[in-house]
């Protein structure tokens, strides 16, 4: 599905998601965890890192998922011990980074998402936390090594949302932002 360029009564549009993006309301309109999680059985929201010549199937999707998870995380220097997972959708990355000995705060304004890490993820790794919060809106009193925005950057305003992640990070921290880039905006 092409990302459409419209907004319409405050929704974003995205490319199979409508993330709601009301302050004030509770309403959660997201499709991808419908979508992906319940109705395909994917573990991640991403669209995967496709290497050159694997197929484009679904049966290749989880693969091409979990090597862009692996990919982006592994770029993190050794030192770092504390993520904010912005936009932490299903909590792919957030899983892998608490394996490899992280502890990470993940971050989404979905009421489907947040469910879904009360039920399958936060009973499993004490490591994890989840915060229903947009980043523009999010109020916490720490600092992070990395702050990761992973295909997540589309859904905020971009300089309200840098600002927030900026006063988040460590001295010396990181900022990580994995996501569709334009090298022309006439195109």
């Amino acid at each position: 599905m092409k990302r459409s360029k419209q907004r319409k009564k405050g929704y974003l549009l995205g490319y199979s998601d409508f993330a709601e993006y009301s302050k004030d309301s509770n309403v959660d309109v997201s499709l991808d965890l419908d979508i992906y999680v319940k109705g395909i059985g994917l573990k991640s929201l991403h669209q995967g890192l496709w290497q050159k010549g694997q197929p484009v199937t679904l049966d290749e999707v989880s693969k091409a998922q979990k090597s862009y998870t692996e990919k982006l995380i592994d770029m993190f220097p050794k030192e770092v011990e504390r993520v904010l997972d912005v936009g932490a959708g299903v909590g792919d990355n957030a899983i892998y980074m608490a394996e490899k000995g992280m502890k990470v705060t993940c971050i989404s304004p979905s009421l489907s998402q947040e469910q879904y890490f009360i039920e399958n993820i936060l009973p499993e790794y004490e490591t994890i936390s989840f915060i229903r919060s947009r980043i523009e809106d999010l109020e916490i009193d720490e600092k992070f090594d990395v702050v990761l925005m992973s295909e997540s950057s589309n859904y905020f305003p971009i300089e309200n949302g840098l600002d927030q992640t900026i006063r988040y990070l460590k001295e010396g921290g990181y900022l990580v932002m994995g996501s569709h880039f334009r090298k022309d905006n006439r195109k």
